[in-house]
């Protein structure tokens, strides 16, 4: 019976906020690109392709597969690289730049190997 009401309850109210928080992030970004105009593009791409991401995992893909990993991990370096490249690093950023390039590598690595 536990079974069946998570399916029932838990799984459609895990999807509507994955795909709320999505929203919410696409729309924050076209907000910032209009506040801030082009200097915030790099970012606001990246947050979107995150957002995206996450909902396709969630709805698509599954998060548990290697190819959603390697995504992520980009998308994690890319936001480091943004952010480094506008001259806006901070500690998050730079972690972000380093861990997701050290996830990916361990996850090429482990795929060869």
């Amino acid at each position: 019976m536990p079974d069946s009401l998570l399916d029932r309850y838990a799984r459609p109210a895990i999807a509507l906020a994955v795909f709320a928080l999505a929203t919410v992030s696409a729309a924050a970004g076209v907000a910032r690109l209009e506040t801030a105009g082009v200097a915030a593009a790099g970012d606001v791409v990246v947050n979107v392709y995150i957002a995206g991401l996450v909902a396709w995992g969630y709805a698509v893909e599954g998060y548990r597969t290697d190819r959603f990993r390697a995504l992520l991990y980009a998308g994690f370096v890319l936001w480091g690289v943004v952010d480094v490249a506008v001259g806006a690093a901070t500690v998050l950023s730079v972690t972000f730049l380093v861990v997701g390039a050290a996830l990916l590598a361990r996850l090429w690595y482990r795929r060869e190997g």
